[in-house]
């Protein structure tokens, strides 16, 4: 990843998303990737601009795993003030909302898909709301009629 240059790669992104572009699933990943390509800047700086840029994603799915990455490249390459300041930026909190409403579809599909669950039960067990479940129990339902 050395040999591809961050500040191009950010600066071609940052133009994409002025001009309102959607950006490609290359152009998430190379948001990720920033922090270890080759850059004037330090990685405190590139983390720093991919946490910008991906708050800018907005597909959840995306924004979410994007975060995930990126948390996991700053632990692997920052330490102490600069490590809290990054987790400070991604605002902790929520991403570990997203983290524990991602567990909680997990678990309401197994109960969804067993049948035997009122939707109210599930709800009160996931703190999803009905609406919600309703959407999953459809997909669930879906998800079993394409493997039968």
């Amino acid at each position: 990843m050395i040999e591809f240059d961050a500040d191009l790669i950010y600066n071609g992104i940052v133009e994409k998303i002025s001009k309102g572009e959607r950006l490609s699933k290359q152009d998430l990943m190379s948001i990720v990737l920033l922090p270890i390509m080759k850059s004037k800047d330090d990685k405190m700086t590139r983390i720093t601009n991919c946490i910008d840029l991906t708050k800018r994603v907005e597909n959840k799915t995306d924004y979410e795993q994007m975060l995930g990455m990126i948390l996991l490249m700053a632990t692997k390459f920052l330490k102490g003030n600069d490590l809290q300041k990054v987790k400070e930026r991604l605002n902790m909190n929520e991403l570990i909302e997203m983290f524990k409403t991602d567990k909680a579809i997990e678990i309401a599909k197994k109960f969804i898909a067993q049948g035997n669950i009122s939707l109210e039960s599930i709800a009160d067990a996931t703190g999803l709301d009905i609406e919600k479940l309703e959407d999953l129990k459809a997909e669930v339902e879906n998800e079993i009629a394409l493997t039968n």
